[in-house]
């Protein structure tokens, strides 16, 4: 009996451990999810094929749609830092067009360094992309290409298919690529 109201209040406190971490995993998974919603929206996804083509018929300078998919990935990358959401949960819904748009923009980017009074512009998408090389790394080291391997081809299959996007599931997309393949987007 005397020590009834310690184990209680152990119980009690790994009660409300658990449910802080129930909830902090549901509140990651409704964000990750908004976001993607966000990702997959109409006007987003209008902005990714203008971005697209433009990089594809070299037209790339300077871009607001462009700007509009890089602020999406600081958004990713911010929410990354503030640990709302997880390195592991980005991969999963954001490594494939994290890896392309980092490729496509390389240039674009170091452009906008150079004329922009912030240096630090458009870092997020480098921090994210570093982070998932890691990851991809760590779990799938030799079972297929890693992102280091990643060319040019690569990168304009990637464009065209953002170029063709317009109204496909694309958060339902399914990527082989991690496995030696190449990305594969599920019909309606």
């Amino acid at each position: 009996m005397k020590y009834a109201g310690w184990f209680s209040a152990l119980i009690a406190l790994f009660a409300l451990v658990w449910q802080v971490n129930q909830a902090s995993h549901k509140m990651e998974i409704e964000l990750i999810l908004k976001m993607a919603e966000k990702f997959d929206s109409e006007i987003m996804q209008k902005h990714r094929v203008k971005s697209s083509k433009s990089f594809l018929d070299g037209s790339a300078e300077e871009n607001s749609s462009t700007d509009a998919i890089l602020n999406f990935f600081e958004e990713i990358d911010y929410l990354l830092d503030k640990q709302s959401i997880s390195t592991v949960a980005i991969w999963h819904y954001f490594s494939y067009w994290i890896t392309g748009y980092y490729w496509a923009t390389i240039d674009y980017r170091k452009e906008a360094g150079k004329s922009e009074t912030d240096v630090f512009v458009f870092v997020g998408i480098e921090r994210l992309y570093k982070k998932l090389l890691a990851i991809d790394k760590k779990n799938f080291n030799k079972a297929r290409k890693t992102f280091k391997e990643h060319d040019l081809n690569d990168t304009n299959e990637f464009l065209k298919e953002e170029a063709n996007l317009l109204g496909k599931p694309q958060r339902l997309r399914i990527t082989k690529a991690r496995f030696g393949g190449r990305a594969v987007v599920p019909t309606r």
